[in-house]
């Protein structure tokens, strides 16, 4: 018969019958009637397939759209459905009020009105209908025999407590007074334990049920004021009530689920503001999981809720109170989010950073994570899922990204700016863990938070010279070391009070940088140092390179406290030890140049082992460890002003030195030849010992005169300074005026000139000619070191030695050829015109016309 009834009936919303008046009283009849065969019936007299389809039947009459009926028929017709619905929960022990619910729990948030209306209506009553069945047993001593998820409910009906038609709001508040109701009944125990008064609850409920009903939504202060008043007095009984964790649990939940998403813009905000408002009264109520759960999500709704700031806002408090009850389950939660991290992750952040109790604590987090994670960790190959490569790990990665997003907001800025130097330090030394990785995308995001926690925290001026530097270097594989040394120093000198009109004066330096004046370590210059300087020791390679980019800032910057000036110096000299990586070796022997700055009776006692240790390296398989000592030594001699500190070890420098004359690469002859020509230099100023150097300079004259011809213009250059000052030396060695003037006008010629090219005919010429005449006795020195070169690999050193060779020959005075041994050097001379010996035609050539300059003896 029911099945009958519900065929006859054409309510489907397929069918084509018109949604009249008409259907709409057959449809009522047909409530009545199958209401009537379940009530009458002693035994639940359907099976679930046609109780399903009596439910299907009641919701095609709810998303029917019906036309020309009064409001009267309609609520009569709802009525008449709800007790269909209460008779099938009556006359069914078995069935859960969760079941008789379900289907109407998705309409209640319908973009329909009619829809919303039926279905929050329909609950509310058959909420009711279960309240008196459950207090009837109960009176009778019997099992409430009602299995409801009262949060669930409750998360349904509180949404339309701000529905923009007041009927919903009198009947959602209906259903919140009867949910209440039926969870006291259901779980006394909860109202007992906490003290809830139910009847307060109530009562105030019908309070709000008045004014809503009342509420018209213009869109003024004064109509928005009530909602925000009414929300929160809703918010508040709710949490009074809803104190334990398995009832409000499920409500939390409906709400993430549902109420976040509800068509209507007030009704999301209703639920954003009862949300956050459990969160924060009874969050610390909520296991580990459950809290996870609700944090993932509060997160994946960030993206859902589009325009709506009221909303958005409602989640990220929710975000923020979540976290003042499991900091760390959700700080370690956000961090394990992917990277780059999505706009939600990031707003996630900026509003728990924007909280002062918890700006400190997730800063804190963030960087311990840093510096204390697993750097690399093994990840599926993007090209095969089945194999496993190394990458750097996510934790630490996102953590640092972190770092930056909190310093967009202004107590996340007001946090780091009290542990500025850590903040700094622990992203140049996760900076220096991405490069030295080689993954550019994920540098790239490092350097974006480097950027931003320096925006948020810096002075005006701080930034403003970092950017003359340009933020790409930190990007840069090649140049983000100086990116740190260079930031390094702008914050030690932004508590001294600079001002960019003093910075326009300081143009760029050959590495890209500026060399701000040095000066005594402020408070943050302090705080790096005391940071970073245990990192130089540290086993990752990485951070001991970072390490030694801020102390070559803090070197120069820690003037006047002798005891960090030991332990910057200190730190560095144990990294330039062989036992050290060689580009770290090179980075910091070139520290060492900014020891210059301090005053010398600071740093006497450093330059003995500093300049060791830079000897040490001279001769270092690596060429850019070789350059570095010798460049920073040369530095050193030129500006320590106490130049007699060198006279013990000149001879040591010397011989370290000559080992680089004949070397392959251009720029360590070049700095050899720099280093020798100004220990010549201070030997013509009587800094060092005249005897000593006499001996050494003529030792290596022969290596600077035929270098003189040098293949590489910049030796050439170097090698013309070092024998301007060689020729002051050999002026004053000379015992007569004559021979000084000569020495004199020859280096006066304008081929001899620093910025001219030189002519090697005229120079050897003019050379050999005054040599011979007035050093006759240091002849024979000069051509037997003249034939070491003959068989040298280097066209150009033996092109030169033939050509000296041969103006040797012509100025040789016959009485002195017997002691020279010009034998030998005809002998060597006439070798060089073999072909299967000398290759070079040209030096054949130079050969046989430098043989042909004996028929001038």
């Amino acid at each position: 018969l029911i099945e009958t009834i519900l065929t006859v009936v054409p309510v489907s919303l397929t069918s084509k019958a018109p949604s009249t008046p008409g259907l709409l009283r057959h449809t009522v009849l047909a409530f009545k009637a199958i209401a009537a065969l379940i009530r009458t019936s002693q035994t639940p007299p359907i099976s679930d397939d046609v109780q399903g389809k009596v439910i299907t039947f009641i919701l095609q009459f709810v998303q029917r759209a019906w036309v020309d009926i009064t409001a009267e028929t309609e609520k009569d017709a709802v009525l008449q459905a709800t007790t269909l619905v209460q008779n099938q929960l009556q006359h069914n022990a078995k069935m859960p009020l969760d079941t008789a619910l379900a289907p109407f729990l998705s309409l209640s948030t319908s973009v329909k009105e009619a829809e919303r209306f039926r279905a929050t209506l329909i609950m509310s009553h058959v909420v009711q209908c279960a309240v008196e069945r459950v207090q009837t047993r109960l009176a009778n001593s019997e099992e409430a025999h009602c299995t409801a998820t009262v949060g669930t409910i409750l998360g349904r009906f509180l949404p339309r407590f701000m529905d923009t038609t007041p009927a919903i709001r009198t009947a959602a508040a209906e259903g919140v007074s009867n949910t209440i109701d039926l969870a006291a009944l259901l779980h006394p125990e909860m109202m007992v334990d906490n003290g809830a008064d139910i009847q307060g609850v109530k009562a105030e409920i019908d309070s709000l049920k008045k004014r809503v009903a009342v509420l018209v939504k213009d869109g003024t202060a004064s109509a928005d004021k009530e909602v925000a008043s009414v929300t929160k007095s809703l918010c508040s009984q709710v949490v009074s009530v809803m104190t334990d964790q398995p009832r409000f649990t499920p409500l939390l939940e409906t709400l993430l689920e549902a109420g976040l998403n509800d068509p209507q813009d007030d009704a999301a905000s209703c639920s954003c503001v009862v949300m956050h408002g459990m969160i924060r009264g009874l969050g610390n109520k909520l296991p580990e999981a459950e809290a996870k759960k609700n944090l993932e999500s509060l997160v994946a709704a960030i993206s859902k809720v589009g325009n709506r700031d009221q909303s958005l806002n409602g989640i990220l408090v929710s975000i923020r109170n979540l976290a003042k009850h499991h900091n760390l389950l959700c700080f370690n939660r956000l961090l394990k989010y992917p990277t780059p991290h999505s706009d939600a992750i990031i707003k996630a952040f900026h509003s728990i950073a924007s909280d002062t109790s918890l700006s400190t604590v997730v800063l804190q987090h963030c960087l311990d994570t840093v510096l204390n994670s697993q750097l690399i960790e093994d990840v599926p190959d993007p090209k095969n899922s089945s194999k496993l490569v190394k990458d750097l790990a996510q934790s630490p990665l996102s953590a640092a990204c972190a770092i930056g997003w909190i310093c967009q907001t202004a107590k996340g800025a007001d946090a780091a700016c009290q542990i500025r130097g850590a903040v700094f330090c622990t992203l140049s030394l996760y900076l220096a863990a991405a490069h030295d990785f080689g993954n550019m995308e994920k540098v790239a995001l490092v350097a974006a938070a480097m950027k931003h926690s320096i925006d948020g925290t810096a002075a005006e001026i701080t930034v403003d010279r970092i950017e003359r530097v340009g933020w790409p270097v930190f990007k840069d594989p090649a140049r983000f070391l100086l990116g740190i040394t260079e930031t390094t120093k702008v914050l030690c000198r932004e508590e001294l009070l600079d001002s960019n009109e003093s910075d326009r004066s300081i143009t760029k330096n050959a590495k890209g940088g500026f060399d701000l004046p040095a000066s005594e370590p402020t408070g943050l210059a302090i705080e790096i140092a005391q940071f970073i300087l245990p990192y130089m020791n540290k086993p990752i390679k990485s951070h001991r390179r970072a390490s030694i980019a801020c102390c070559t800032a803090l070197l120069r910057h820690c003037v006047d406290e002798k005891r960090l000036l030991q332990s910057v110096v200190t730190a560095l000299l144990g990294r330039c030890g062989t036992d050290e990586s060689p580009i770290l070796r090179a980075d910091a022997l070139d520290a060492f140049q900014n020891i210059a700055v301090h005053p010398y009776a600071d740093i006497q006692g450093y330059v003995s082992p500093v300049v060791s240790s830079l000897l040490s390296n001279f001769g270092d398989p690596d060429v850019t460890v070789a350059e570095n000592a010798m460049y920073t030594l040369y530095n050193l001699m030129t500006i320590l002003p106490e130049k007699s500190q060198f006279a013990p070890i000149i001879v040591n420098i010397i011989l370290k030195t000559k080992a680089l004359f004949e070397s392959r690469n251009r720029v360590l002859r070049m700095e050899a030849y720099r280093i020798f020509g100004y220990v010549v230099q201070l030997t013509n100023e009587d800094q060092l010992d005249q005897i000593t150097m006499s001996e050494q300079i003529h030792l290596h004259l022969v290596t600077i005169l035929v270098h003189a011809e040098d293949s590489v213009l910049e030796v050439r250059q170097v090698v013309k300074d070092a024998l301007q000052s060689i020729s002051v030396f050999l002026t004053n060695e000379a015992k007569s005026q004559e021979g000084k003037d000569a020495i004199v006008a020859m280096f006066e010629k304008p081929h001899m000139q620093p910025s001219n090219k030189m002519s090697l005919d005229d120079f050897m010429n003019d050379f050999c000619e005054i040599w011979t005449k007035f050093f006759a006795g240091r002849v024979n020195d000069i051509l037997v070191s003249l034939l070491s070169y003959f068989p040298k690999e280097r066209d150009c050193l033996r092109m030169a030695a033939v050509v000296a060779c041969g103006y040797m020959l012509k100025h040789m005075p016959p009485a002195d050829m017997a002691r020279a041994n010009v034998e030998q050097v005809c002998n060597a001379l006439m070798a060089h015109l073999n072909p299967s010996r000398e290759k070079t035609a040209e030096i054949r050539e130079r050969a046989a016309k430098s043989i042909g300059m004996m028929c001038c003896l």
